[in-house]
């Protein structure tokens, strides 16, 4: 690999909801585009095109971020939660970007279920607060740290994901897969491919529809897909696209 060789990898898009979807994958990765590496990492298909697109003139490669199965997987010892089941489960930064209140607004018009939200940050006292009035003790909110993050999984029933449409990514989704929870995640390109047929898909700002489709993943019966559709995101799989991609370089 050359000294100067660049490889550039993408990040979280911050741009404005009423953006289309096709510009909202990242004004700082259509810079990274601009400035001419030698290979441009995508994390999706969807990502794949649209930098293609964005500069013809560089190469780019798909290459998704990954799980450790044996970290994360259905066999670990869940944690105790004491709130009643079937537990709803979302892990995630308690920001605006994740819009975890649709999740307690759509969670509150089902007459059975929990929700328990695993995180931390800025919107932290507003999701209690708005959590303990639409749910009561059907409502739970947990700071864990990263050590404990495998065992929460296998104490949910069900993994919901209500994240902005340009989310570049979304670690979370291979994690409860690859414990064995199916999905319920935001209807856009890149969601899809993450998770493929192991969840449904809904646009999370109609908590009528939400509430019915968490309803419906809930009440069906989702076997091994979801540990099937994991098995795609292995480090294992992945090391060896980068360790490829590191060759070629070296090579060039």
């Amino acid at each position: 690999m050359s000294e100067n060789c660049l490889l550039i990898f993408p990040g979280l898009a911050t741009m404005s909801k009423s953006t289309p979807i096709y510009f909202q994958v990242g004004i700082d990765d259509r810079w990274n585009l601009w400035c001419f590496p030698d290979t441009f990492v995508a994390l999706t298909d969807f990502q794949l095109y649209w930098a293609r697109k964005a500069n013809p003139f560089v190469s780019v490669v798909k290459i998704p971020n990954g799980i450790d199965p044996a970290v994360f997987n259905s066999q670990v010892t869940p944690l105790k939660i004491n709130i009643s089941r079937p537990i709803i489960l979302i892990v995630a930064a308690f920001t605006p970007a994740k819009r975890l209140d649709l999740a307690i607004r759509a969670v509150a018009k089902l007459k059975r279920g929990s929700l328990l939200l695993v995180g931390d940050g800025d919107q932290k006292d507003y999701l209690i607060q708005l959590g303990n009035q639409l749910l009561g003790r059907r409502f739970a909110a947990l700071k864990l740290p990263y050590s404990q993050v495998p065992q929460i999984y296998p104490a949910a029933d069900l993994f919901t994901f209500p994240t902005v449409p340009y989310e570049s990514f979304g670690i979370v989704l291979l994690e409860a897969m690859a414990s064995g929870l199916p999905v319920v995640a935001t209807a856009d390109p890149i969601r899809a491919e993450i998770v493929g047929d192991s969840g449904l898909f809904v646009d999370p700002t109609d908590t009528e529809t939400y509430a019915a489709t968490l309803k419906h993943a809930l009440n069906t019966s989702w076997g091994k897909k979801p540990l099937i559709q994991a098995q795609k995101f292995t480090w294992g799989k992945i090391a060896s696209d980068y360790d490829r991609l590191f060759r070629k370089l070296c090579s060039q």
